[in-house]
């Protein structure tokens, strides 16, 4: 579904937007799968990078966990609760 769509049809329903962000792989990629099928009406998924400095501290510790043990994240498109 498209962004515009997403946002016409909670509009319809005179209802807001819940947008999560998430690190893929976050603590898991098991548990990044589960979240993104279930948690919000718009999701940025991200994967972890290794200079997270412009990010706020919650991402940072997110990166920086990923970092320093990393985890095979599966290719973003295999998340999608529409695959």
């Amino acid at each position: 579904m498209k962004l515009k769509d997403k946002f016409t049809e909670l509009k319809s329903r005179d209802e807001g937007a819940l947008i999560a962000y998430i690190c893929a792989g976050d603590p898991t990629p098991e548990a990044t799968a589960e979240i993104v099928r279930g948690c919000a009406d718009i999701i940025q998924l991200s994967r972890p990078f290794s200079d997270p400095i412009a990010d706020g501290p919650t991402i940072q510790a997110s990166a920086i966990m990923q970092s320093d043990e990393p985890a095979y994240v599966p290719p973003l498109r295999n998340l999608s609760p529409f695959s």
